[in-house]
């Protein structure tokens, strides 16, 4: 049977709709930011894990009467895991194509190694702050998203870049972790607590694929964790907006088949 040239561009351009709403499933991911007092990460090394802010005033002075907390002015994350022992270390497994790792940095942060799945990479921690910052530490893509990766980051020594005046001998180098976050396509399931969609951290902030290290946008460090909603939550928008997609391209199909017959 040969079909009119009319009926035959109206299936090839069905054909096309669906091609299209595929590739476009396929390609929608979601990251998922384990927050640093999240129980899926393990730390090592003494007095490593949650740690105190320090509260400013008005003016931004240091409020009196904190022993111990750190001064991170900009709030830029609601906690982070500090330490302060030179075999301070995190390690999290996780399932998804990408992972990335934010730090809490300034001038005397020290090297770090960043183990995943048994390859090793080090990172300079040190950023030309003041106080501390939230930023970009590490990211991987291009990772098996079917298969469990674990990451470790772990303090190597000090920074030759690090501050001299403030540190000269080396030894005040403080571990900062502020999260991980991982990208997953959308609908799994994940056990951690906040979503973001779309994949990646931001456009300008780390590599698309492969390994990447060091400084980057620190102004987006915990974008992902700002907008975020629930995992399931998360999980229950991205069901929608894909249901909603999939009715839509339907319709268009089958109203070019009913127009070709």
């Amino acid at each position: 049977m040969t079909w009119p040239r009319s009926t035959t561009f109206k299936l090839l351009t069905a054909a096309s709709l669906l091609s299209l709403l595929h590739v476009e499933s396929a390609m929608a991911q979601t990251n998922i930011t384990v927050p640093d007092t999240d129980k899926s990460i393990t730390y090592s090394g003494q007095g490593t894990g949650d740690a105190a802010f320090c509260q400013h005033t008005a003016n931004g002075n240091v409020v009196g009467g904190q022993p111990g907390c750190y001064n991170v002015p900009s709030m830029c994350a609601p906690s982070a895991a500090m330490g302060q022992s030179p075999d301070s270390a995190a390690e999290f497994t996780f399932k998804g194509s990408a992972i990335y790792v934010t730090g809490l940095l300034y001038s005397i942060s020290p090297i770090y190694t960043v183990t995943l799945d048994g390859q090793a990479t080090d990172v300079d921690g040190v950023r030309p702050s003041g106080p501390f910052i939230c930023a970009p530490l590490f990211s991987a893509a291009n990772l098996d998203p079917n298969a469990d990766h674990t990451i470790k980051l772990a303090v190597k020594g000090p920074s030759p870049a690090r501050n001299m005046t403030l540190d000269p001998q080396g030894k005040d180098a403080v571990f900062g972790l502020v999260n991980f976050i991982y990208t997953v396509p959308n609908g799994s399931s994940a056990s951690n607590t906040t979503t973001s969609s779309g994949a990646g951290i931001s456009s300008s902030t780390l590599s698309a694929s492969g390994m990447s290290a060091g400084p980057a946008n620190t102004n987006t460090a915990a974008a992902a964790s700002t907008t975020s909603t629930s995992a399931a939550d998360g999980r229950r928008l991205s069901m929608s907006n894909r249901t909603g997609r999939l009715i839509l391209a339907l319709g268009a199909v089958l109203g070019v088949l009913a127009g070709s017959l």
